[in-house]
């Protein structure tokens, strides 16, 4: 493996992480490719420098013979595709086996998944790890990122190293929910002592 292929980074899911993430890997000497369901999104990230971008939806395999360069480190970092729990199997899930079975054959180095805090389902501001319980056995969106979850463990084999990342509420610029209720005045709900990040 060359030196620039060893810094060829895929994308799945170029909203705000994906794309935040793109520009700063762009920035750092990355080979970037992306694959995004927005064609706005798709000429944005070519213009910041992205080799190679694919306008479609992750949960078909359309997409998969459009990828033509090799990457070895693959991050899929999607959202819900909208329309509720079908949006989340959509996106999460079959999306998710799509990305697995495109991966067969090749060679991955390293393989990330965003997934949720939301997988937890304690609420009652104790500590979470790696070990805690998730929701099981549930008609949810949370179940369904833990389902995923499960396709990464089931497939390991196909890359040398997996993190699944579980985010909690993203915020940076034009993410700021919580702030923008504090600027208002409003009252936030809850008892004060629980942690957000």
């Amino acid at each position: 493996m060359n030196g620039n292929q060893s810094r060829a980074i895929f994308i799945f899911g170029c909203g705000y992480l994906g794309s935040h993430l793109a520009k700063v890997l762009i920035e750092q000497g990355y080979s970037v490719g992306a694959l995004t369901r927005n064609k706005q999104t798709a000429h944005k990230l070519l213009a910041i420098g992205a080799q190679e971008v694919i306008v479609s939806q992750i949960e078909s395999e359309d997409w998969h013979s459009m990828i033509k360069k090799d990457y070895t480190i693959i991050l899929n970092c999607v959202s819900s595709a909208g329309g509720g729990i079908d949006g989340y199997r959509k996106s999460y899930l079959e999306g998710q086996r799509s990305v697995l079975n495109w991966l067969k054959g090749k060679v991955v180095e390293t393989y990330i998944y965003t997934s949720s805090t939301s997988v937890y389902p304690s609420d009652s501001g104790e500590w979470v790890d790696e070990a805690s319980e998730t929701i099981s056995g549930t008609k949810c969106p949370a179940s369904i990122l833990v389902e995923s979850e499960k396709a990464i463990l089931e497939n390991s084999s196909l890359f040398k190293n997996y993190f699944i990342l579980r985010l909690s509420g993203i915020y940076g610029p034009g993410r700021h929910y919580l702030l923008d209720q504090l600027n208002r005045g409003d009252i936030i709900a809850g008892s004060g002592s629980h942690y957000l990040n």
